[in-house]
């Protein structure tokens, strides 16, 4: 799987988890195969999920 969480842009990290950063994911997430394959990918927006694609695909 790769994938990225929301940024913190203000680099403070006292109370991190408080204020929703690092923990909700954000943008591409691919999820992958044990060959290596694309099993599908998922879109988010700050925690959303907007789309899903390839589920499952052959």
């Amino acid at each position: 799987m790769t994938g990225a969480y929301k940024e913190n842009p203000k680099g403070d990290w006292n109370d991190i988890w408080d204020r929703v950063y690092c923990s909700d994911p954000n943008g591409k997430w691919t999820y992958f195969k044990e060959n290596g394959d694309t099993l599908y990918s998922e879109f988010w927006d700050n925690g959303i999920i907007t789309e899903r694609s390839d589920f499952f695909k052959n």
